[in-house]
């Protein structure tokens, strides 16, 4: 959906009288109209642009690019901490992205995952789709190092909960996020 056709999307909501129920009307910017579930769904959507294609950057600049996109370059994830090998982002002063503590089968689908893997390497990943034993992850970089290589294409993988445990250096190596 390009700019002017949510626009007008938003214009029609607005005219018809009804707007979204959990989220105040508070914001110029198509974006923070949008509830929660259609923020989500709107970064997975922007994944499938770059599905089996090589995007020439690690797992976690993907995810921000992606972000970048799915957002119309509103929202810009921070960059690594001091070190690229650590698995969570700098601190996000803007609060547009909210990490959150869960158990993997409690994500939902837009929802964006760090983990530290049992190799010792981080990852990031954007969930795709959640049943009740297992997850399916949208993702570049799988099976390499965080550099930029020849593994950078955008593959979906799917793993039991369990498994998404076993590959984790520890049980709680891993944090989900959303963007608001």
């Amino acid at each position: 959906m390009n700019i002017w056709q949510k626009s007008l999307s938003i214009t029609l909501l607005i005219f018809s009288g009804s707007l979204y129920a959990d989220v105040p009307w508070s914001s110029t910017y198509w974006w923070h109209d949008l509830t929660q579930s259609e923020r989500n769904q709107a970064i997975v959507d922007e994944t499938y642009a770059d599905l089996n294609k090589n995007v020439g950057v690690s797992c976690k600049e993907w995810v921000r690019n992606i972000v970048y996109r799915a957002t119309e370059s509103h929202i810009i994830i921070p960059p690594n901490r001091s070190s690229p090998y650590d698995y969570k982002w700098a601190n996000d002063s803007t609060g547009q992205v909210v990490a959150m503590s869960m158990p993997i089968k409690d994500v939902s689908p837009g929802h964006i995952i760090q983990m530290k893997l049992s190799s010792g390497w981080p990852h990031t990943a954007i969930v795709l789709a959640k049943s009740s034993t297992q997850v399916t992850f949208i993702e570049s970089n799988w099976d390499s190092t965080p550099d930029i290589n020849s593994d950078a294409v955008v593959k979906i993988r799917t793993v039991t909960f369990s498994k998404f445990y076993s590959n984790l250096k520890s049980p709680g190596s891993y944090t989900v996020y959303f963007v608001q």
